[in-house]
């Protein structure tokens, strides 16, 4: 039974976790995994460590996207996408880039836009570089609007100029315009002509009528800014 299995995977994984110094929390699965031959229970053992998801479990989650086993490789992919440690980004980056099957490439494309923001390592440039990558990976409006929603994080100029690129889109000119307000309203302090004119170019393609009120007030910040 399925449900029974997750369940007894839960358990595990809470009882891992209760160890008190977290670098050891993974150590008994990781032998087990090294040790076991049998396909399922291998997979059993990826779910497991990603539960666990400390440095060690992430590491060997990591190398299982080498195994041969095609289960193993979908079990590593899921539970890296899931994972809640945003230095992994570059990890997902990779399977968003190498791997061919298009549920792997979502769910990491998933799991980079929701941590790229956390990253606390990388730079800018740095974030932005792997979004860049990322657009040019992705497949229709869908995937391009996460990665819109994660370019609007950084603080970073050269981010503006690429979500600008999507104001024609039809498809995406919403998401590209709340994406420049955000960047705007970082750089403002920093960079107001930046900001300033990456807005007014955004409302020549805005019909949103509240992100208009926005943008407008943010213009006039900035105005009052140069008084």
């Amino acid at each position: 039974d399925e449900s029974i299995g997750e369940k007894a995977e839960q358990a595990i994984v809470a009882v891992c976790r209760r160890q008190k110094e977290e670098v050891h929390r993974a150590d008994a699965v990781l032998t087990e995994f090294k040790l076991e031959k049998r396909s399922e229970v291998r997979i059993r053992l990826v779910h497991i460590l990603g539960g666990i998801g400390n440095a060690p479990a992430l590491a060997m989650l990591k190398s299982a996207l080498q195994e041969t086993d095609a289960g193993i490789r979908d079990a590593a992919v899921r539970a890296l996408a899931g994972a809640s440690d945003p230095e992994i980004t570059k990890t997902l980056s990779v399977i968003l880039h190498t791997f061919d099957n298009p549920v792997h490439r979502l769910l990491a494309l998933r799991g980079l836009v929701r941590l790229l923001p956390l990253n606390m390592v990388l730079s800018g440039p740095e974030k932005l570089e792997i979004l860049q990558q990322a657009f040019r990976r992705a497949a229709g409006a869908g995937e391009k609007k996460m990665l819109l929603s994660s370019l609007a994080s950084l603080k970073v100029p050269k981010a503006m100029s690429l979500a600008e690129g999507y104001l024609a889109d039809r498809e995406l000119k919403t998401e590209a315009g709340l994406c420049v307000l955000k960047i705007a309203m970082a750089l403002a302090a920093t960079h107001p002509e930046l900001a300033e004119t990456a807005v007014r170019h955004a409302l020549s393609f805005s019909t949103d009528e509240s992100w208009q009120q926005q943008a407008e007030e943010l213009l006039a910040r900035l105005e009052k800014g140069k008084s």
